[in-house]
């Protein structure tokens, strides 16, 4: 799919057909015709514009001969398409690359970006398609800020799970919180390689800065910085909570181990005596009236002084 927006004489992003000079052209998905129209179109090498396809690109800034591409991560929700929630990471990184032509402003995903969508539609203000700078600035606030959801999201995921897993251990609640710890380290590798290559945008060697742009620029730093420590700080935490429940567990488990050892210790107590007076050879009980009782008290009596030196080992 191929969107092609520009600002008219009144300020107000309108559809075009085709691209005009200081337009911007958004390519989703798009097809080898798509692709080629708009590499013919813009002056970019189709193969600058394909490279994003690649859903293992990685965030980075550089530049193509005449044009700038800035490649960024968008974290959106797992979808049903992906592996479960219980065995996979709640959130993937689509990328999405930003591309500075002589004359247009490009940008290009392999899937829906949905965060793209009020820009596209004149809902965030402050910007006309002839401000690439800006557009790039405000597109990685938003990045930042989506980041930022997702780790919020995540959490929830993880004060759930520890909720369920404190009621019982079972491996469900487990297979959550290992899902949220691997989309943090995907989170966090993500941003960065974002902060790297935010560095290399405000050094100016990728795309020109303009005056106006230095305080867009900072809060864009700011919020990326907050997003990569919001995310350090939980995957930390998560790290901590999963070692601290691994301990429990086997606290509980060696808890469960000596009191089924000490149990079945006091049955064998009565099968022991049972068998050795129940054996085919002469003994003092049989020719007694009351030798049941008596074997009997002796069977008790036995399993008592077990049970009280359990007690006291605190077997119980």
């Amino acid at each position: 799919m191929r969107r092609i927006v520009a600002t008219d004489a009144d300020g107000r992003l309108r559809p075009l057909p085709v691209p005009v000079k200081n337009a911007w052209v958004h390519l989703e998905a798009p097809t080898p015709e798509e692709l080629e129209a708009t590499a013919r179109e813009t002056r970019v090498p189709e193969a600058v514009l394909a490279s994003v396809l690649d859903p293992d690109e990685r965030p980075r800034a550089e530049r193509r001969g005449e044009a700038a591409v800035v490649i960024v991560h968008v974290p959106v929700p797992a979808g049903e398409e992906d592996v479960p929630r219980e065995d996979g990471p709640l959130f993937r990184l689509r990328p999405l690359a930003i591309v500075h032509a002589p004359d247009h402003l490009i940008t290009v995903a392999g899937a829906p970006v949905p965060l793209l969508e009020p820009f596209l539609t004149g809902a965030v203000g402050g910007f006309g398609s002839h401000m690439k700078t800006r557009i790039t600035l405000l597109v990685l606030a938003a990045v930042a800020e989506a980041f930022l959801q997702a780790v919020r999201t995540v959490q929830k995921e993880v004060e759930a799970a520890e909720r369920d897993l404190a009621r019982a251990y079972a491996n469900r609640e487990l297979y959550r919180l290992f899902a949220a710890g691997e989309t943090f380290i995907f989170l966090e590798t993500s941003l960065a390689e974002m902060r790297a290559a935010l560095r290399k945008i405000a050094a100016g060697d990728v795309i020109r800065l303009y005056p106006d742009d230095g305080d867009l620029l900072e809060d864009v730093a700011i919020d990326l910085e907050q997003a990569y420590g919001a995310v350090e700080v939980h995957h930390r935490k998560l790290v901590n909570v999963m070692d601290a429940y691994g301990n429990v567990i086997q606290i509980n488990v060696n808890a469960v181990l000596k009191l089924l050892t000490a149990v079945t210790v006091l049955l064998s107590v009565p099968i022991l005596i049972a068998s050795a007076l129940s054996m085919n050879v002469p003994f003092f009980l049989y020719d007694r009236p009351d030798g049941f009782i008596v074997a009997l008290m002796l069977i008790v009596g036995a399993t008592a002084a077990a049970a009280a030196v359990f007690w006291r080992l605190r077997f119980f």
